[in-house]
């Protein structure tokens, strides 16, 4: 009887794990994964930095010109996390900090 519990239990987490899965993979691209490579994330980070000086005594512009940036590069609102993690890794080279402020003195007005 044991068994026979057991292998209904594996079968209904199965059915569970299958589901999950086809569900994550419906979900928009944005969602489940934010295609940006390191090169990419650095002239992002550069435009929102350089966005920040600009408009800080102004944030409604600041607002306005960090949408678009996101929208620029296909940032939603389920992509946080995602920056988060890339954020992490980017932090872990130091020559990505140099990378960073390089071009961040390149297109800053």
């Amino acid at each position: 009887m044991a068994v026979i519990t057991k292998a209904l239990q594996t079968i209904r987490l199965t059915r569970i794990a299958t589901v999950s899965i086809v569900a994550w993979g419906l979900l928009p691209l944005s969602a489940s994964a934010l295609e940006m490579n390191a090169e990419q994330y650095i002239e992002y980070m550069a435009h929102q930095h350089c966005a920040n000086q600009q408009y800080w005594e102004q944030p409604e512009q600041l607002e306005r010109t960090l949408n678009a940036l996101d929208q620029q590069y296909s940032i939603g609102d389920d992509d946080f996390d995602a920056l988060d993690d890339m954020a992490m890794k980017f932090a872990e080279d130091p020559n990505n900090q140099a990378a960073l402020e390089t071009k961040v003195h390149a297109i800053c007005p």
